[in-house]
């Protein structure tokens, strides 16, 4: 087994967002946004002393290592780019008054989904590399469903050199990257 380093790359993220609705009583409604960002990383093999290393470095590489100044252990890319998780968590939203149709200021104020943070999240993997980048919320996204009770996901690709966030619509195409990613 030799020893790899991933070198993660910001370039383009993959988002997928779900929703998981609730009714706190008849009229509040709770969302839970489950999201999954992914992304490339760039794989390279790891070299002690110009040698590759086939299993973890010892105690004493590693202090070895320390005492020559960190110069001993080195890294040469593989060429080989591979998918990674880079983050797993959730958000929760709360609307106060789920179906007010009223057009005042309190009715908006009543009807608008406020976050109230990551109340019950179950887990949380990684830190999200891109935090204010939301499909939940965001006007030109749209969520659906495949049918069989499943939940309303919405997939996009984030490129960071642009700032361009593009939803990835076709259901086949969105299906393969689930299945995918989520393997």
């Amino acid at each position: 087994m030799d020893v790899q380093m991933c070198t993660p790359s910001d370039d383009k993220l993959v988002i997928i967002e779900s929703l998981h609705v609730s009714s706190i009583h008849k009229f509040s409604v709770s969302t839970q946004v489950y999201r999954r960002v992914y992304g490339v990383c760039h794989s390279q093999d790891v070299y002690f002393d110009n040698e590759k290393l086939n299993k973890p470095l010892s105690g004493l590489q590693i202090l070895q290592n320390f005492i020559s100044g960190g110069d001993r252990v080195t890294t040469k890319p593989t060429g080989e780019e591979l998918v990674i998780t880079r983050y797993m968590g959730s958000r929760n939203y709360l609307k106060p008054v789920g179906d007010l149709n009223v057009n005042n200021e309190i009715g908006k104020a009543l009807s608008k989904d406020y976050y109230i943070g990551r109340l019950g999240q179950l887990f949380a993997y990684g830190t999200d590399p891109i935090p204010d980048v939301k499909l939940f919320g965001n006007a030109s996204m749209t969520f659906s469903m495949a049918g069989n009770g499943a939940y309303p996901v919405a997939v996009a690709v984030y490129d960071s050199a642009t700032g361009n966030l593009s939803q990835v619509l076709d259901p086949v195409e969105k299906k393969r990257m689930i299945l995918e990613l989520v393997k």
